[in-house]
C-alpha cells in the first residue's frame, strides 16, 4: 500500500499474512530489573508462524513457570470478557499474544521464565535482578 502526495510516495506499508502457528518467543521489556521486591518487567508471549509474524487467530492455552530470585506477579491477554485468572501459572493467548508480569523477590540473581504449551517448543528468557 503507497500514499501519494503529487506523484512522490510519502508512506508506504507492506501487509504480510500469518501461517500456520509454529513456535512462541518471548519479548522482555528489559533485561536487568532491580532487586527491591517492588520492580516489574513485562514479557510479552507471541505466538508466530516460520517468517516470525504473530498469528492472530492463536488463541492458545499457555504455561508459565517462573524461578529463581523472580514471581508471579500477574498475566493478562488484553481481552476484556477473559475470566481467567490474573495470578496465575496459565492463560490463553488472545490475537497469538499474552503479557506475564514478574516481579524480583529483593534477592540479586537470575529470574527464569519459561512458557510452554503442548506442541510448541519452549520459549525461555533469563532477567537478572542487582540491588542498584
Amino acid at each position: 500500500m503507497e500514499t501519494l502526495k503529487g506523484y512522490k510516495v510519502v508512506f508506504e506499508q507492506e501487509f504480510k499474512t500469518a501461517t500456520d502457528p509454529y513456535q512462541i518467543v518471548l519479548e522482555p521489556d528489559r533485561k536487568v530489573i532491580k532487586a527491591d521486591g517492588l520492580d516489574l518487567t513485562y514479557i510479552t508471549v507471541r505466538i508466530i508462524d516460520k517468517n516470525g509474524i504473530t498469528v492472530p487467530n492463536a488463541d492458545r492455552l499457555v504455561n508459565f513457570k517462573v524461578t529463581g530470585v523472580g514471581e508471579i506477579a500477574g498475566v493478562t491477554n488484553s481481552n476484556i470478557f477473559s475470566d481467567e485468572k490474573w495470578n496465575a501459572d496459565q492463560r490463553s493467548t488472545y490475537y497469538g499474544k499474552c503479557i506475564r508480569v514478574v516481579r524480583t523477590n529483593r534477592k540479586e540473581g537470575n529470574i527464569n521464565v519459561t512458557v510452554s504449551r503442548k506442541g510448541f517448543p519452549d520459549a525461555n528468557c533469563v532477567k537478572v535482578s542487582k540491588k542498584f
